[in-house]
């Protein structure tokens, strides 16, 4: 029954227009990013949340600009996500106007930076640890450290879950259909960008940070990294270094 499920999910999105690029070889996306991307009918945009590149930010600022409401709080960035319909919800000819007319945004990150945030912020607590710990000792030195860690996604992890799979996976329909990168290296800029063409007036403070506690991911690099582990980034996230204009170290 489980199995008989999960084929009607699969069905529903392969034939949902924001995840057809008329290629009848493409890929399944994968149903952990079918929901991160989020749709306003009024406001005509469709934005591609990529974890731990300031998607909570992103996120609470255009809740805050659609409703016209002051943020007071940065403890609601789950309400503010859960308002907002997924691509996944919408009905099919919705899904078609949205992927012919309405604006598409991603904001990205630079790989080794996410990636280091990723397991900053989620190995600091308990539940990703029991959860995942110990296969991250095993792939490593016995430890729970950014080494193991690394050696973890080459050897199994890299999809396992959302927060450290390639953002290159997030795209959908196509890169072509996308109207602007954003980046969190550039983020005052690039949303004072993205905002314009939303909104017809919204003053928003770009400099807020709103969501989890920052790591400083690009700050701490060099404590973190060394040869064995750029060279595992690089590999595993090689697309997301070409597509997005980072630069391999």
């Amino acid at each position: 029954m489980k199995k008989i499920r999960n084929n009607l999910r699969k069905a529903k999105i392969l034939i949902n227009p924001l995840f057809n690029n008329g290629n009848i070889f493409q890929k399944m996306p994968y149903l952990s990013i079918t929901s991160r991307i989020i749709v306003s009918l009024d406001q005509r945009f469709v934005y591609i949340r990529i974890p731990k590149a300031a998607n909570s930010t992103v996120t609470t600022l255009l809740w805050s600009c659609i409703n016209n409401e002051k943020l007071e709080s940065t403890k609601n960035t789950q309400k503010y996500k859960k308002s907002f319909l997924n691509a996944k919800q919408l009905p099919l000819k919705q899904a078609s106007m949205a992927k012919k007319n309405f604006f598409f945004f991603v904001v990205v990150r630079n790989p080794y930076d996410r990636i280091l945030s990723a397991y900053l912020n989620k190995f600091s607590t308990r539940k990703y640890i029991d959860r995942y710990g110990e296969k991250i000792s095993k792939a490593g030195d016995g430890r729970l450290n950014f080494t193991s860690f690394c050696k973890y996604l080459y050897k199994e992890g890299l999809y396992e879950n959302p927060h450290w799979m390639p953002q290159s996976e997030y795209v959908w329909p196509s890169y072509d259909r996308l109207d602007y990168i954003g980046k969190v290296e550039s983020i005052q800029k690039d949303l004072e960008r993205i905002f314009t063409r939303i909104f017809d007036d919204c003053q928003s403070d770009f400099t807020n940070i709103y969501g989890p506690t920052r790591t400083h991911a690009q700050a701490k690099r060099d404590k973190y990294y060394n040869t064995e582990t750029k060279r595992i980034i690089n590999n595993l996230y090689a697309d997301d270094f070409h597509r997005f204009n980072y630069e391999f170290e």
